[in-house]
């Protein structure tokens, strides 16, 4: 096509048609770029683009196929700012380098196409009618840099490079030459290496091969498919030849490298190094950026049984690099399963950067007592990257970097040990709870998802049913027990060494497999695995001051009994439980109950209504005998100190009122007038009535929080054991006066003899339940 009126409206159209336009899209608005040109009949015979948008396109002057102006190239640079730069290339030096094809026929087989390569510089290549291929390399400054004759090459221009780019060439299917294209920065020159690649026998030819890539960390690689020929070959019998699959690695300081992708020699495909230099580290983890590791491939590395700090494995590049986002992952191969032990991210404050080309990577030792167990480390492509460029660099694959480990000190047997743990679920499986069958697939979900984390034989872990519900944030507390080994298998590991490895794997969870899972990514790290803690252990010294006051009150009552027998001796037992009992109810309130939010109401009722109900009781009975008893009026105007204390008292049993009149140890502070017959018939009664406002309620409450609560405290077993045997004792008291009141033997001694040996009994049942 040629340019009328001098203006270049071609070039034009070729700009607009490198823009992408869809269909779907709204209609984008074109820009118009004019540039006015003096040369007549100018010819697009071919245009590229660089990487950065940079538009080449290449002009001769022709007029009806017939090359007017044989020894000069136009080309014109069209850049991002739609500004344009004009290049005229002579020729003159290269005769016949632009192609003379007169006939139609043959301008077919001509042609004259840029190519672009790095900024400053193009490739022009120029086949004629017998289909031979010239390239020259021109300069935008108009030189001629470089002269070739290449026929089946492929150009590779890295990504973002201004200063390099590479040629490959493959020549006779034997050898492929490797020229890299370099800037010289002392004199702007463009300097030239070249290296090769030799087929290893007469019988092989290099069949293809694809567009070379650059690599990050230097150097060119090209994937190429040869085929060999194979003579009287008594192991392939049954083929003639033999097709494999190399990547051909070429860089600037080592001869070039060879792997073996794939051969069908073989029934798999194989990774397998032909012409690596032995021992070289960067080919052994098939990375030629890494100089080496700890641990190395295949070693056995020592660690401590007991020891609980972190090992430190490290990677050493031979460039320097930054911490990038990309994971490091360590896996433990067992069988033909690989589980997931731990995973850090290279921004992770478990990397650490020294050195400037050195990694270290904080391993948990939770993930590593395992002994006899291979292990295997991942690294990804993006967890470094370089300093120079920031571009990510190659990692090592799967099954490369492998190790063994080994535990220095055996661990020694070990009891069972009981564990709690907290579960903050979300509310479709929190709903589960409440229902048993959810509740046990649930519990058992998570019992296979630790087995597996730890990991540890299935018969040593056992997850109760029971779980304690915190009723905030859907937080459940549930128990386990770690049972010791069933057999001498030297490789299981004790129950203390499981549990502080369960510990750490829920404390670190966002590292570790249980992150992953159904039910254990709910697990509270700031909770861990807590072993359930020893009762006598904990409250020991509580024991022994609540056994020091029974021993105070056992001392107290064979006093009162030496000093004055015919008294009711027996009453200060009464005395101390009432006052046990209700401070411990206060307690439970205060200490225990926040926890159970659906049973503090509940709690609280039971406590304030018999507090009130026994006030007024105690109130009403206290004015009734002062008006109508004489005596009991004139004892209480001389002990009135006394009768206060015992108001408070028979506020919180009513028939406290009847130790005023127990005489004990002969002191007149115990020795007011009896109540009289009607007034000893309502405390009875209100005695009755607290059966159902006090003693019951309270009962029920314990046992109701004693089946939700995994985690047992003092306060709480105390107040079961006294609401247990207060119950008991009142039930089977007021029975027994019930009784003796319907057959109307009301002057009997045997209800009050009846009355000291239930306390005592009572007093033995706390002793043996705390002892």
């Amino acid at each position: 096509m040629v340019i009328l009126n001098k203006t270049l409206w071609l070039l034009i159209m070729i700009l607009l048609s490198l823009l992408p336009i869809f269909a779907s899209e709204p209609p984008i608005a074109l820009k118009t770029i004019n540039n006015h040109e003096d040369l007549p009949n100018l010819h697009l015979d071919g245009s590229d683009t660089y990487n950065d948008g940079t538009i080449i396109l290449l002009f001769t002057q022709k007029s009806t196929n017939k090359i007017i102006n044989n020894t000069t190239i136009h080309l014109r640079i069209i850049f991002n700012d739609e500004t344009i730069q004009s290049i005229e290339i002579d020729c003159s030096s290269q005769p016949d380098f632009i192609p003379k094809c007169k006939k139609s026929k043959d301008s077919d087989a001509c042609s004259l196409n840029p190519k672009a390569l790095i900024e400053g510089y193009v490739l022009i290549e120029s086949v004629d009618k017998s289909e031979r291929k010239k390239q020259i390399i021109v300069s935008w400054d108009k030189k001629i840099v470089s002269i070739l004759e290449l026929d089946e090459y492929k150009i590779t221009v890295p990504h973002n490079s201004k200063q390099d780019f590479s040629i490959m060439e493959l020549t006779n299917n034997k050898t492929l030459v490797w020229k890299k294209f370099t800037i010289d920065q002392n004199n702007a020159s463009l300097k030239r290496e070249d290296k090769t690649y030799n087929v290893p026998n007469d019988k092989t030819i290099i069949r293809n091969f694809f567009d070379p890539f650059s690599l990050v960390e230097g150097g060119y690689a090209a994937i190429i498919f040869m085929r060999t020929k194979l003579i009287h070959n008594k192991e392939f019998r049954n083929k003639n030849s033999i097709d494999e699959i190399y990547v051909i690695y070429f860089n600037d300081i080592l001869p070039h490298q060879q792997f073996l992708l794939h051969s069908s020699s073989s029934e798999k495909s194989e990774l397998l190094s032909l012409g690596l230099l032995r021992g070289d580290s960067r080919f052994i983890y098939q990375n030629p950026s890494i100089n080496g590791t700890y641990p190395k491939i295949n070693e056995t590395i020592k660690i401590s049984s007991t020891s609980r700090k972190q090992i430190d494995f490290i990677v050493n590049y031979n460039k320097p690099i930054l911490l990038f986002y990309g994971n490091i992952t360590l896996y433990q191969y067992l069988n033909d399963d690989v589980i997931l032990r731990q995973r850090v991210s290279g921004r992770s404050d478990h990397c650490r950067l020294f050195n400037e080309t050195a990694v270290s990577i904080k391993i948990f030792v939770s993930a590593l007592h395992q002994t006899n167990v291979k292990y295997g480390i991942k690294v990804d492509d993006d967890f470094v990257k370089l300093q120079s460029n920031e571009e990510p660099l190659l990692g090592i694959s799967e099954r490369i970097w492998t190790f063994n480990i080994s535990l220095e000190t055996p661990d020694k047997p070990a009891d069972q040990v009981s564990i709690t743990s907290r579960l903050k679920l979300n509310k479709e499986n929190y709903k589960k709870i409440d229902s048993i069958e959810d509740r046990k697939l649930l519990i058992q979900t998570l019992k296979n998802e630790l087995v597996q984390a730890i990991p540890i034989d299935p018969k040593r872990l056992e997850i109760q049913e029971k779980i304690q519900n915190e009723y905030k944030d859907n937080n459940i507390l549930f128990s386990a027990t770690i049972k010791p080994t069933f057999t001498n298998n030297a490789n299981e590991r004790s129950t203390d060494s499981v549990l502080k490895d369960l510990d750490e794997l829920i404390k670190k969870k966002k590292y570790n497999l249980l992150s992953n899972g159904n039910i254990t990514r709910f697990l509270d790290t700031s909770y861990g695995a807590n072993p359930l803690p020893d009762f006598w252990m904990t409250y020991g010294y509580h024991m022994i001051a609540l056994g020091l006051l029974i021993v105070i009150v056992g001392c107290m009552i064979v006093f009162a009994n030496y000093k004055y027998r015919e008294g009711n001796n027996y009453s200060i037992i009464k005395i101390v439980i009432i006052i046990v009992d209700l401070v411990l109810d206060i307690m439970f309130i205060i200490m225990g109950i926040p926890e159970k939010p659906h049973l503090f109401v509940f709690s609280l009722l039971s406590v304030i209504i018999p507090i009130v109900f026994n006030t007024m009781m105690t109130t009403y009975s206290l004015i009734q005998e002062m008006i109508h008893n004489d005596d009991f009026n004139n004892w209480c105007k001389k002990h009135g100190f006394t009768i206060s204390m015992f108001t408070i008292l028979s506020s919180a049993d009513v028939e406290a009122l009847h130790i005023l009149s127990s005489k004990i140890a002969g002191f007149n502070a115990f020795s007011a007038p009896p109540l009289s017959s009607r007034i000893s018939r309502i405390v009875f009664w209100a005695g009755c009535i607290n059966i159902f406002l006090e003693d019951i309620p309270q009962f029920i409450i314990q046992i109701y929080y004693k089946r939700d609560t995994i985690v047992y405290t003092i306060i709480p077993t105390l107040s079961l054991i006294s609401s247990s045997v207060t119950l008991c004792i009142s039930f089977f008291g007021k029975l027994y006066f019930f009784f003796m009141y319907f057959y109307g033997n009301k002057k009997s001694n045997r209800s009050q003899k009846l009355i000291e040996v239930i306390y005592l009994i009572y007093l033995m049942i706390i002793i043996v339940r705390l002892f």
